[in-house]
């Protein structure tokens, strides 16, 4: 019996405890902060679990105020900061906040956005903020922001466009620069890297353009898309634990030298492209097999060194954007350039007749780029493909295509306008759209293709046969039907009018249809870039192609899909990926007035349309 009379007593105490404990949580309680003459300057909101208070929205009173958010309020220790929107708030009321101070003690600041304080000039943040995610986004007067150790990342877009950010420490212990961190903050000129960071993430410092130099922490392991895009830094040195560099990463920067570190294991497409500036440059073995573009149009690259022998993929990418490919390819002695015994790379030989030799079962794309030949003899093994861009530009004027090639790939002939005479045999098994792309010289009794041979509709696109060859057998992913002889010739009347598939440019008053149809631009015109290329809004365009359009906002990336075709266009690129295989434009996609605009042509035409201009 005094065991059950102890037992319940146990219980009774709990309960009284936990209800006590219960009670003293508060929710939506406001706590006011007074100046001398006892007038209010700043509320704040609140509420208390288990003793501990969270700050959940704060109002201020007075211009020029200095913001302290307090560690204590009415006894109960402030953890959290949270929920609070100054771009849900009245203009009047965030551009009265001068400074903003955030108390040691205080260790979460979440799901919080202090940005568009025009007038905040100072950011304290406390010694023991453990996690955050916050934004101090467009801050136009926020010259210096120091981070502590404390916080292990900086949160993503954190300082986005804080366009007089002048200077950034960073404390010993934070390991991680998020995305779009200090993105668009164009006066940067000095930023403290400790040894702890780890990581530093996609657009972290892109476009700042006044910041020349960095020291990248010695345990840095990564570097992500496009984090120092257009950036003014000219020389960096990489640390030796560096493992990945992403995609456009250092893109548009004007260095002078790079050394990557034996470390390497990747590096991400067109790493380094448009740095014109670059002349010098060492390439570990890790990445030799796997380049990536990585020096796209870098014009000036001129000295190159590399760990080990050159690699086919290694030589493809130098001899096509750097002038230290070309010259190299020059101090081969053979006609052929040729890795692994059958794979060919590039042609640069004075035959205007070559002969590919025996034993290769594969091409480079652009291997007989703007090359001066009449005609090439493929060899008796089997070749795969003929890659895209695989003549792109050259003088040739007749061409076999024996069976022992596979397929032949989008615009593998782009732009062969002395190309008169074409011969596909039985045995090739399909010709993709516009291969014979701007081949203004063929001359249909010329052009003989085998019966069993798939070729797309559009193989013969803007070329000298467009309207001949508009009725083919269709595209190469159907299976081939022999085509039976006609009993007798219909009459005119009888036959059914083709398919429109056509957009319309009208210079005069920048009006465009598509098959026929005007395109309704409701709040944005299409315009003439400097290119004096017809750009035109994204949206309208893409819908009356009969696609649609996905907008990704923090890669500045543009997806146009539809008809079997996948188009991607970064803002500011000049480069067109259609289906996954890039493509140089002469102009580039752009956001003007907050509406993103994309070149018509480039779009059109890989939508299959023909474009016209009036």
């Amino acid at each position: 019996m005094k065991k059950f009379v102890s037992m319940f007593l146990i219980l009774a105490i709990i309960s009284v405890l936990f209800i006590t404990a219960a009670a003293d949580d508060v929710h939506n309680k406001r706590y006011t902060v007074t100046d001398a003459s006892g007038e209010e300057t700043v509320r704040f909101t609140y509420s208390t679990e288990n003793g501990v208070a969270a700050i959940t929205d704060v109002y201020v009173f007075n211009d020029n105020t200095d913001l302290v958010f307090p560690a204590e309020i009415e006894g109960y220790p402030v953890k959290t900061v949270r929920e609070i929107y100054f771009a849900t708030k009245e203009r009047n009321i965030r551009d009265k906040i001068k400074s903003i101070t955030f108390e040691d003690g205080i260790e979460t600041i979440d799901e919080c956005g202090f940005d568009f304080a025009n007038n905040l000039t100072s950011l304290k943040l406390p010694n023991t903020l453990k996690e955050g995610d916050f934004i101090f986004r467009e801050c136009p007067l926020l010259e210096y922001v120091s981070v502590p150790s404390s916080l292990k990342e900086i949160p993503e877009y954190c300082f986005f466009g804080c366009t007089g950010l002048k200077e950034v420490h960073i404390e010993d212990g934070v390991q991680s620069v998020g995305a779009s961190a200090f993105q668009g903050c164009k006066n940067l000129t000095d930023v403290e890297l400790p040894d702890s960071v780890l990581y530093i993430k996609k657009f972290a410092f892109e476009s700042c353009e006044s910041l020349e130099s960095i020291n990248l922490p010695k345990n840095l392991e990564y570097i992500g898309d496009y984090a120092f895009y257009k950036t003014g830094i000219e020389q960096i040195r990489f640390p030796s634990k560096l493992k990945d560099i992403e995609e456009h990463a250092f893109g548009y920067t004007p260095l002078k030298e790079v050394k990557l570190p034996d470390s390497l294991e990747s590096i991400g497409y067109a790493a380094f492209k448009g740095c014109r500036s670059l002349t010098k440059a060492y390439i570990p073995k890790g990445i030799m097999n796997k380049p990536n573009n990585a020096f796209y149009d870098c014009s000036a690259l001129s000295d190159v060194t590399f760990d080990g022998e050159i690699t086919k993929e290694l030589y493809n990418d130098l001899t096509k954007w750097t002038p230290w490919g070309k010259e190299y390819a020059n101090t081969l002695s053979e006609d052929f350039v040729i890795f692994d015994g059958n794979y060919l790379a590039s042609y640069k030989g004075t035959d205007k007749n070559p002969v590919i030799p025996d034993g290769i079962t594969e091409i480079a794309e652009r291997a007989f780029e703007y090359a001066d030949i009449d005609s090439v003899t493929f060899p008796k093994t089997t070749i795969n493909e003929i890659p895209s861009y695989c003549f792109i530009g050259s003088k040739i004027k007749e061409i076999t295509i024996p069976a022992t090639v596979k397929k032949v790939s989008t615009m593998a002939f782009y732009g062969c306008e002395s190309l008169e005479s074409v011969t596909i045999e039985d045995g090739v098994e399909s010709v993709a759209d516009s291969t014979f792309l701007n081949c203004f010289a063929l001359d249909k009794d010329k052009v003989n293709i085998g019966k069993s041979v798939r070729v797309s509709k559009n193989a013969f696109k803007q070329s000298a046969l467009d309207e001949d060859f508009a009725d083919m057998v269709s595209d190469p992913e159907a299976t081939p039907t022999p085509t039976a002889k006609p009993e007798a010739t219909p009459e005119p009347s009888s036959t059914p009018a083709p398919e429109l598939k056509t957009l319309e440019v009208n210079g005069a008053d920048m009006s465009i249809s598509v098959d026929g149809k005007a395109v309704d631009f409701p709040d944005a015109k299409p315009f003439v870039d400097d290119n004096d290329r017809t750009q035109v809004p994204v949206r309208a365009v893409t819908e009356a192609l009969g696609a649609s359009v996905d907008w990704n906002g923090a890669e500045q990336l543009v997806t146009i899909s539809g008809s079997g075709v996948k188009i991607l266009l970064t803002i500011g690129s000049d480069i067109i990926n259609v289906n996954g295989k890039p493509t140089k434009m002469d102009t580039a996609a752009a956001v003007i007035d907050e509406r993103t605009y994309i070149p018509a042509r480039y779009v059109a035409e890989a939508m299959g349309y023909e474009v016209k201009f009036q």
